[in-house]
């Protein structure tokens, strides 16, 4: 037994000789600069889209008019802008027909006693009475030469006694004998011709555009207008037989 016990030894030993250490190896050292790892993940682009400038213009609040008025329409308010502006095209030397509600706008008043009668009558009535000097009879120009300068250097527009009178009642509805006979000082009459004459250096109709109107619960058309000196006017139509007649033309701020 004791020789079985020393061979088992010996072999035991005898193995663990023939086992071989594996080489030990080296790494060769890395030309590439390290890099760290990120240890979290970059964060994205964010999911919601940037709030946007709305396209559309914001709504201008409507103007304020009277308790049971009626705002005007867009068609509406085209159809009195087209009613009331001047046409300044001439043909074969006519001029066109004064618009004399185009003149109505052109001064302020409360009533139409009070209008200003030379500032409405100035540009005479178109047509067929001429403003221009050509047209005038040589005694005419003689006893409007006598009148001073403006008439020998400027236009001449005229219109008959009679054709002023009814344009006057026409659109304001009563008499020019009736009114306060606001500047009618400075309007040069012929009896012999029975016409008004004016000396005029520039046009004196109105340029304008309406902003807004409204029917009053009475019937009366409100329109307001910028007009080209800058004013703010509101002028009241009243509605006569089926044609509009002038009530007021009133300043009012912008």
């Amino acid at each position: 037994m004791k020789k079985v016990a020393i061979f088992t030894l010996v072999l035991l030993l005898a193995l663990s000789g023939c086992a071989k250490t594996p080489p030990e190896t080296t790494m060769a050292p890395s030309t590439e600069p390290a890099t760290s790892v990120p240890t979290t993940v970059p964060s994205t682009a964010p999911t919601t889209a940037p709030t946007t400038a709305p396209t559309t213009k914001p709504t201008e609040p409507e103007p304020t008019i009277p308790d049971g008025a009626t705002l005007l329409t867009k068609e509406e308010l085209a159809d009195f802008q087209a009613m009331m502006e001047q046409d300044y095209s001439v043909q074969d030397g006519i001029y066109p027909e004064t618009n004399w509600y185009n003149k109505a706008l052109g001064s302020e008043y409360a009533s139409p006693a009070q209008v200003d009668l030379y500032r409405f009558f100035c540009d005479g009535a178109g047509g067929e009475d001429k403003p221009y000097k050509g047209h005038l009879s040589e005694s005419e120009l003689d006893s409007l030469y006598a009148q001073g300068k403006q008439f020998q250097e400027r236009d001449i527009v005229f219109i008959s006694a009679e054709k002023a009178e009814a344009v006057f009642q026409k659109y304001f509805g009563c008499s020019i004998a009736d009114t306060d006979k606001v500047e009618f000082d400075r309007i040069v009459y012929n009896a012999d011709t029975d016409r008004y004459y004016f000396a005029v250096g520039d046009i004196k109709f109105v340029d304008f555009t309406l902003q807004f109107g409204y029917r009053t619960a009475d019937g009366d058309v409100v329109l307001v207008a910028d007009v080209s000196s800058s004013k703010v006017m509101q002028m009241t139509l009243r509605p006569v037989d089926g044609f509009y007649q002038v009530v007021s033309n009133l300043h009012v701020s912008p």
